[in-house]
């Protein structure tokens, strides 16, 4: 079960700025995901601060820089074969995002959006057990979008 929660700050700062803070905060309920023994609760932070960088045609192109950090409330990230030893820090994550409207599509198909990004994401003691002693891994990010 999990209960999130974002507050939408566009405009508070500036026109142009905002900081989109997240928590979500879970409770495992059935069964075991961390491959431990008890029942994990689980919390992530998030910010993802963006602004205006620029315009392509008349639109504009915007900076996102998304930051997030995974945390053991309580057993949710378990050490496998050790009887259950706890890691408080799952991963932090920070990273850069370009987006950017895609004027030349089809606009019968409402309007586009494309974006590029990069991601590290460093982790926690027991993940970086689970992840073969790899604790930095970086994640390319690409794509486009539509709403109609």
């Amino acid at each position: 079960m999990a209960l999130s929660a974002r507050f939408d700050d566009v405009g508070v700062f500036s026109e142009n700025f905002s900081l989109q803070p997240t928590l979500t905060i879970a409770k495992e309920q059935v069964g075991q995901r961390d491959f431990g023994n008890d029942k994990g609760i689980y919390a992530e932070l998030g910010v993802s601060p963006s602004w205006v960088i620029g315009k392509l045609g008349e639109s504009d192109m915007t900076m996102t820089l998304p930051g997030k950090i995974g945390l053991s409330l309580g057993d949710y990230y378990e050490r496998v074969g050790t009887g259950g030893s706890d890691d408080f820090l799952g991963y932090l994550q920070c990273g850069a995002v370009v987006s950017a409207p895609l004027d030349f599509m089809p606009t019968r198909m409402g309007p586009w959006q494309g974006h590029v990004g990069l991601h590290a994401l460093l982790l926690g003691d027991n993940n970086e057990n689970l992840n073969g002693n790899d604790s930095l891994e970086f994640i390319f990010e690409f794509g486009m979008k539509t709403e109609f």
